[in-house]
């Protein structure tokens, strides 16, 4: 019975693969989802399913697929870190500069804080362009996405 079971369970796992490669084929027909290429499809797909996030929700903007490898948005993570009852808040004393955010999980009461500033965009070479004209918010974001890995990796895998 458990061989019957696991066979089953395999031929449900590569039937829903074939049906997301259909699904994936039929994208391509449209210039925005070429631009992502099939293979960047396929795995913004799997990378929303494992994680519970709307297929299109991801392919618009949630998530990316950039040197062979899904990355999500801050507001993504967020928002599913929100979804699971979790709690993500901007420290008040918090500048255009400097940004520190707290986040705290439903779940057993464990917190973290993360930290960003202008000064660490520039010390990674990322200081330009959004940095430059919304510094707070590109800010923020970073320590959302800190948060994100730190306290809340089981949510974004």
């Amino acid at each position: 019975m458990t061989i019957a079971l696991k066979q089953n369970s395999d031929e449900l796992v590569l039937q829903d693969i074939e049906n997301i490669q259909k699904l994936c084929s039929t994208l391509m027909k449209t210039p925005h989802y070429a631009k992502m290429g099939e293979v960047g499809v396929f795995a913004i797909l799997q990378k929303a399913r494992s994680v519970g996030m709307n297929p299109l929700e991801a392919l618009n903007g949630g998530m990316y697929f950039v040197q062979g490898k899904v990355e999500m948005q801050g507001q993504a993570m967020l928002a599913l870190i929100r979804s699971k009852g979790h709690s993500v808040s901007m420290d008040p004393k918090s500048t255009q500069t400097h940004v520190r955010m707290f986040g705290r999980r439903a779940d057993n009461g464990d917190t973290w804080t993360a930290e960003f500033s202008i000064e660490d965009a520039k010390r990674q070479g990322i200081y330009r362009n959004q940095w430059e004209k919304m510094p707070k918010v590109m800010c923020m974001w970073r320590c959302v996405s800190q948060l994100g890995r730190f306290l809340f990796s089981d949510i974004l895998k």
